[in-house]
């Protein structure tokens, strides 16, 4: 067992600190601090723990709860739960496996269309005033009055002459966007070299059409760059909210390969196999995909009528749950191969070492995932929309 929490616990660790690899701050900071707490845990368990046993012995164990573990799993005269799942497995394996992953892979499908946006204040209660302030903006001017996007234009390099065409083609190319509702400006700068236009969208700030707008601002710079020699920039709340949405989506496919990469070589290490890390890592990803699809499905689709108000997924939770997912998905393959390869390495046949590593394994992860359940569940009651979708 030291072993087996020694490499969850690196695990973990490697998960956590990989958030350093997204580029922001504040995924850093957490990831390390958290990181700092996993380290602390394994070496509590490897050593106070121990020497708890040891000093207190049987004392520890006493009185017995009524009902309460009635049969000890490591008992092999009794048949636990756990011990009649895996025979239900070993009498078919096949169907097992292609039920696990059917259903996985159904739950996935959603994700594709995952849209990731910051919390803003359409995200607020409707009780709140900001809230209300956004509502009654919406209704009187459009959700876009909610999602301006500042364009900040450079003529330094611009012929004084040539500076009125410019601005006047440049706001003729916002204008002509589908996307966008109305152009205020240009406000010229005191000295003439520079510009500002503030773009109104039609749609609100979290709306995949407005990233796609701004998107499409921006690329259209390079003509007007090369006519007149004029830069620009689209900036403002909805912009910054835009571009940390794409680098956190673009950071999400390299932090799953280190993480995942650097668990494989770790299992490898621990059971002196390649097939086994290939079925935990295949695990994992399947297990990341499907939490994306619930997650889409429930909070973005609003399915079932969990939530009142459907809204993307917050841009930082798909980075975090890859991390907590592999930090959790690894573990749990830990502690219940670690006790199965124990069982062979004691001379067991393979299918029997694996019905009774579940036999005396099984019990540990349902109540290590039981407590995880509880913790995170928690969140869930919250009114906080982003709070419910970081629990659930």
């Amino acid at each position: 067992a030291g072993s087996a929490v020694v490499f969850a616990g690196l695990t973990v660790i490697i998960a956590l600190s990989g958030l350093a690899i997204v580029g922001f701050r504040f995924l850093t900071l957490m990831g390390l601090g958290a990181a700092l707490a996993a380290a602390f845990a394994v070496f509590v368990a490897l050593t106070l723990m121990p020497a708890l046993l040891g000093m207190f012995g049987r004392a520890l164990f006493k009185p017995k709860i009524p009902g309460v573990a009635k049969h000890d799993p490591e008992d092999d005269r009794y048949v636990t739960n756990g011990q009649r799942f895996a025979q239900l497995i070993a009498r078919i394996p096949a169907v097992t496996l292609a039920v696990g992953v059917i259903a996985l892979a159904a739950l996935a499908i959603p994700a594709a269309g995952i849209n990731l946006g910051l919390p803003g204040e359409e995200s607020l209660s409707e009780e709140q005033s900001a809230r209300k302030a956004y509502d009654i903006r919406t209704e009187g001017f459009g959700e876009g009055s909610n999602g301006i996007l500042q364009i900040a234009v450079d003529l330094t390099d611009v012929p004084e002459d040539r500076r009125g065409p410019a601005l006047d083609d440049l706001r003729e190319v916002l204008v002509s966007q589908d996307e966008m509702d109305y152009v205020a400006g240009p406000i010229r700068s005191d000295d003439g070299a520079g510009a500002m236009f503030q773009g109104v969208p039609l749609s609100g700030p979290n709306n995949q059409d407005t990233k796609d707008l701004m998107q499409d601002v921006r690329d259209a710079e390079a003509g007007l760059t090369s006519e007149y020699g004029m830069e620009y920039g689209v900036t403002g709340t909805t912009a910054i909210f835009a571009d940390i949405d794409n680098k956190l989506l673009d950071a999400i496919v390299p932090y799953m390969a280190i993480v995942a990469g650097a668990a494989f070589i770790l299992l490898i290490l621990v059971f002196r196999s390649i097939l086994i890390p290939f079925a935990a890592a295949a695990g994992y990803v399947l297990s990341v995909a499907a939490t994306f699809g619930a997650v889409v499905l429930i909070f973005q689709e609003g399915t079932f009528g969990f939530i009142d108000d459907p809204r993307p997924v917050v841009s930082f939770l798909p980075i975090m749950m890859i991390g907590l997912i592999f930090g959790l998905a690894m573990d749990y393959t830990l502690f219940t191969v670690t006790r199965m390869r124990e069982e062979y390495i004691h001379g067991q046949p393979p299918l029997q070492a694996m019905i009774n590593g579940y036999h005396h394994g099984a019990r540990v992860v349902v109540a290590a995932a039981i407590i995880m359940i509880s913790v995170f569940g928690a969140f869930i009651m919250e009114t906080d929309p982003t709070s419910k979708q970081m629990g659930f």
